[in-house]
């Protein structure tokens, strides 16, 4: 967990899955795994496919707030590779709704994700451009206010 939350590279990350595999399915007090943290740290892509090869149901992991990986790489701006590679684990997580109730896509707006990563969560789920909480968040920049009131 400290190392994929602190960057290291995946030379360091492969040694330390193969010392101890079952690492990838760590969980912090916030119910992260390691896969949530590689998400939101920037982690290369190499990384975050070593932990799903290690570890694949963690594409399907849901922290504390309800927060799979994907809603983390949507919020934290990772890389579209990154978000493809996620969708492509599990796609399901793209409909997952979230902390406040968001969906990955309300997230990557709010955040100013990639537009790739924001076409990629889009294809994978593309009823959420109609969903009442992006449409929201994309109005009032997510503070539960409507501007025209």
């Amino acid at each position: 967990m400290g190392a994929v939350a602190n960057g290291c590279v995946l030379d360091a990350i492969g040694a330390l899955l193969a010392a101890h595999p079952d690492g990838a399915q760590a969980l912090d007090a916030e119910q992260h795994t390691p896969l949530h943290s590689a998400a939101c740290n920037g982690q290369s892509l190499d990384v975050v496919e070593a932990l799903l090869k290690a570890f694949p149901a963690g594409a399907a992991a849901v922290d504390a707030e309800g927060n799979t990986p994907l809603h983390f790489a949507a919020a934290c701006r990772a890389s579209p590779a990154v978000v493809r590679a996620l969708i492509a684990a599990h796609p399901e997580a793209a409909k997952l709704r979230g902390k406040m109730g968001r969906l990955p896509l309300s997230l990557a707006l709010l955040c100013e994700a990639p537009p790739a990563a924001i076409e990629a969560i889009v294809e994978a789920f593309p009823a959420a451009v109609r969903d009442p909480c992006v449409t929201a968040d994309y109005r009032n920049h997510g503070h539960g206010v409507p501007r025209d009131m």
